[in-house]
């Protein structure tokens, strides 16, 4: 505006508490999402397996319930366990839905903004660099939580109401693999898909890469191995870190030639590169030379 018009006035209403200010960023991501009928479909069908699962924990100590479909409470505990297996197969499961959301999802977190040279509009606000990054991991970490230990903990909690403190003391290591399992699994897929994004700005192709490095790892991981009789191939592969870690955390006992600390030092180096990539990539303007 003209200076002699001094109809310039500052900002004197509410301001965003700094602590939350990244919040903003999933606020405003998830009004574009929940507008979408495929996500709320998608969402609906990543329910069915926990509610499926709800009911079978409902039945074993329902005795009218079960008089009905003329069962025991003996007999669907034989036929259908409810224990680390159980919950770790509900795990992997949704895990797999998890990873098609984050795939789907993920590719468009920054994208946009880096197309469209939006960064420099963030980032002239009191809002850094790293709240920016933070925002958009909770667009899509918190989606993700919402399909996988969310429902399984509720899983958790309602088998231990119906069982007791005896069953909790027995199995809480069950609760404790779902949270970190869980945890592992999200912050994976969430820097994997927020750096295939940051390389590649077109979302089609974002996703054929978070896809590509799927089947090339796991393909050059077994190729080692054989070739070289080896499992140290294995390093390459994130998923199958992921997986290792997953299954020592519900008490299943690994072969020697896959020691765990292996595992953790592919998640963290893998975990580690996506966080560099993102810091060397992620600023307000590019110099192109």
């Amino acid at each position: 505006m003209a200076v002699y018009e001094h109809t310039y006035r500052a900002y004197d209403g509410a301001l965003t508490p700094p602590r939350t200010r990244f919040l903003i960023i999933p606020r405003y991501a998830y009004r574009h999402v929940l507008r979408s009928r495929f996500f709320i479909a998608y969402m609906i069908l990543c329910a069915f397996m926990p509610i499926s699962a709800a009911t079978l924990i409902y039945l074993r100590h329902n005795a009218t319930a079960l008089d009905m479909l003329h069962l025991t409470a003996s007999q669907l505990q034989t036929a259908l366990p409810i224990g680390a297996n159980f919950f770790r197969f509900l795990m992997t499961f949704q895990g797999t839905l998890a990873a098609l959301l984050a795939l789907f999802m993920g590719p468009s977190l920054l994208s946009p903004d880096l197309a469209n040279n939006g960064l420099a509009l963030y980032f002239a606000r009191p809002f850094s660099r790293w709240e920016y990054l933070f925002g958009k991991f909770c667009v899509l970490g918190i989606l993700l939580s919402l399909v996988s230990w969310v429902p399984l903990m509720l899983l958790f909690l309602l088998q231990v109401s119906l069982d007791g403190t005896s069953w909790l003391a027995e199995n809480y290591n069950i609760g404790v693999a779902i949270l970190l399992a869980s945890a592992l699994w999200i912050l994976v897929l969430t820097l994997m898909t927020m750096s295939a994004s940051v390389m590649i700005r077109r979302k089609a192709l974002a996703i054929g890469a978070v896809v590509g490095y799927f089947f090339v790892s796991w393909a050059m991981s077994g190729t080692i191995n054989v070739i070289n009789r080896t499992s140290w191939g294995d390093i390459i592969d994130v998923t199958k870190a992921c997986g290792r870690i997953s299954l020592y955390l519900f008490g299943v006992e690994l072969p020697d030639d896959y020691p765990i600390w292996r595992a953790w030092t592919t998640v963290i180096l893998f975990c580690g590169a996506c966080v560099w990539f993102l810091n060397r990539k992620v600023r307000a303007y590019q110099v192109v030379r």
